[in-house]
């Protein structure tokens, strides 16, 4: 049984979101697709837009893929993206992040121009209709996190690259612009996988890069994603609502005198403070981080020197592990030994979060994220968002 909501009557192998469900199998962090890509049920190889035309004989104008009824494919999508006034160049390839600039693009409206996703892109729904273009070379289905920690170090130990771009998939879909990241080369594919890909096949695609350290960034490169690509309206409205949401947690909080020490884990084994955007975060909800830094990459650490600095309270939001992966991975014995001694075991402030949707992800979610840390930290002043998270028992 799951539920996410009166938290202090559940074990860690119990969430409630409002309604009684049974526990999905546990996903794994990354996806071994090379050399098996994803296929839609029911769809074969995809065609080249020559020979859908030729197939098809003619266009089917109007009607959007997915629809009932539609006959629109990734060709007229593509022909339609490129006639469509005010967009500028059109988005024919995303490579993300973990996931996020799929999920800004389609909140700004450019959805119909991503022609391509990289292998953990699964938000929104509708991005998992895209073809898939890059695969990880790390099997983690059956891994712990403490053998993933130790294969990602063994490759990047030996220079190997830990995710490949199928080459096949690039030239079919042939895109204009690719976006890609730069802050962390461990979460998704960078700009030096594009580089390998050059060795086998000529890129002319435009690349973009899309690597906030902050929130603040994070705001900030929404909008220039929005201004790169014709939606600079769309994107002031998302991050206006963005602000507008941070700012009533800002103000829920205004007279609460109390700022908590956070530790804000990334990996369960070994730890990881947070950095980059979730320090910001963990300010913003009214509390102190005790070990990550504004702006700054994530730190390895040991639990006796988390257990050190005495925090009041523990958040585990695993990069990449929505809660039910993060659930399954979790030993509440272990967890409770390592923390000995701590304000936060002491005060049962031990908490597991959807780390993958509303932490680990540079996109609009972050806010999510902001206000579930609130009333986590701060429960007599900010109500539980309905979001998903677990008081875990230690």
């Amino acid at each position: 049984m799951l539920a996410v909501g009166q938290h202090d009557r559940v074990a860690v192998d119990d969430v409630r979101d409002g309604d009684e469900r049974t526990m999905r199998p546990a996903l794994p962090l990354l996806r071994p697709a090379l050399g098996r890509r994803r296929r839609r049920k029911g769809r074969g190889r995809r065609r080249s837009c020559s020979a859908t035309r030729r197939a098809r004989g003619r266009r089917r104008p109007g009607r959007a893929r997915g629809t009932a009824g539609g006959g629109e494919t990734d060709c007229d999508a593509r022909e339609r993206a490129d006639r469509h006034p005010g967009h500028g160049l059109s988005v024919r390839l995303r490579l993300s992040p973990p996931a996020s600039p799929a999920a800004l693009l389609f909140a700004v409206g450019l959805g119909d121009s991503v022609v391509g996703v990289a292998h953990d892109c699964d938000y929104p729904p509708e991005a998992a209709d895209r073809p898939v273009v890059s695969a990880s070379l790390v099997d983690t289905a059956e891994l712990t996190s403490a053998e993933v920690d130790a294969a990602i170090t063994e490759a990047a130990a030996s220079g190997r690259s830990l995710y490949a771009i199928d080459a096949d998939v690039w030239s079919e879909i042939e895109p204009d612009a690719v976006i890609v990241q730069e802050t962390c080369e461990v979460c998704a594919v960078s700009t030096g996988d594009l580089k390998e890909l050059e060795r086998v096949r000529t890129v002319s695609a435009e690349t973009v890069l899309f690597s906030p350290s902050t929130l603040e960034g994070i705001l900030a490169s929404i909008v220039d994603l929005g201004v790169r690509f014709g939606a600079d309206a769309e994107a002031d409205e998302l991050t206006g609502g963005m602000r507008t949401r941070l700012r009533r947690v800002e103000a829920a909080l205004a007279q609460v005198d109390s700022s908590p020490r956070v530790f804000v884990s990334e990996w369960l084994e070994p730890p990881f403070s947070a950095g980059h955007w979730v320090p910001d975060m963990v300010h913003l909800a009214g509390g102190t981080d005790v070990a990550g830094m504004s702006g700054e990459p994530s730190s390895r650490m040991r639990w006796p020197d988390v257990a050190a600095l005495e925090p009041d309270v523990v958040v585990l939001a695993p990069c990449g592990l929505d809660l039910d992966r993060t659930l399954a991975e979790l030993n509440p014995l272990e967890l409770s030994a390592h923390l000995l001694g701590t304000p936060a075991r002491r005060d049962s402030r031990v908490f597991a979060v959807d780390g993958n949707a509303y932490f680990s992800r540079p996109g609009p979610r972050v806010a999510d994220g902001v206000e579930v840390l609130a009333h986590l930290l701060h429960p007599e002043a900010y109500p539980d968002p309905g979001l998903p998270w677990i008081r875990v028992r230690v």
